[in-house]
Order: structure tokens, then C-alpha cells, then sequence
């Protein structure tokens, strides 16, 4: 086992995360991304705000105009 596939799951662990637990406050998944440096595809372990969570903000916030969120001025 690497170190990559270890920690999440000592995260796991540590946050009392149990897969199919409706209680917990996140799920994992996996998702492609492009690196900006080399503009390549690498997949990476993300976790997601679970569904009860990710509805108290998505009942109330706004589109971030132009719908970029990197912060561009420093």
C-alpha cells in the first residue's frame, strides 16, 4: 500500500467516516483534474461535501459572477 491510498484511509479513521453512514459530514470520490504546469489529466481523491451538507449552501448562495474563483490580483 502507498502512502496515497494509506492516509485517506486513516482519515477514515480518525473522522469516524463509515461508507453508506447517512451521519457523516462527507463522501470520497475520485475526480480527473489537468495540472496547470504540465496541462496533463491526473485522477485524484477528493472528498464532497455530503448531501445533507451541501444543501444548507445551495438553498442560499449566489453565482459567483463571470463563475470564475480563483482569486486573480496578488
Amino acid at each position: 500500500m502507498t502512502l496515497v491510498e494509506a492516509v485517506p484511509d486513516a482519515v477514515d479513521r480518525l473522522e469516524e467516516y463509515v461508507l453508506g453512514d447517512p451521519r457523516h459530514l462527507y463522501d470520497r470520490g475520485a475526480r480527473h483534474v489537468v495540472r496547470d504546469a504540465e496541462g496533463t489529466s491526473v485522477r485524484v481523491r477528493v472528498h464532497l461535501a455530503a448531501p445533507a451538507v451541501a444543501a444548507r449552501p445551495r438553498a442560499r448562495a449566489a453565482p459567483i459572477e463571470g463563475g470564475g474563483w480563483r482569486i486573480t490580483d496578488r
